[in-house]
């Protein structure tokens, strides 16, 4: 990137094992489905770190995407309002949002 430049990226995150460990062992499996390709994997903390090693890096958590996941993948978007409702309180009172499967990356070099 250019001295000065800018960047955005609208990343899945990694910082949550449950929803790690729910996308490796139950989607693509059975029932649920799984969008993408094996290749691809939700940004974790690390990377993000290191991404901090040589730009700025600002995180934004646009809404909390948790709960509501489940709803999506398991119960096929039944029953969702509950799931939906349980994020948006989360992302109100700030509670668990660094653990959204949502991220939003502004970088600046």
């Amino acid at each position: 990137m250019k001295e000065g430049g800018k960047a955005f990226f609208w990343e899945n995150n990694a910082a949550s094992r449950l929803l790690i460990w729910f996308r490796t062992h139950v989607v693509g499996r059975l029932w649920v489905p799984k969008y993408g390709d094996s290749q691809e994997f939700p940004l974790t903390p690390d990377e993000v770190d290191l991404l901090r090693d040589q730009l700025d890096v600002r995180v934004v958590y646009p809404n909390m995407t948790f709960f509501v996941l489940f709803a999506n993948y398991i119960l096929k978007d039944y029953f969702s309002k509950p799931f939906i409702a349980l994020d948006s309180l989360l992302f109100k009172r700030k509670i668990l949002v660094k653990y959204s499967y949502q991220q939003y990356l502004y970088l600046k070099n």
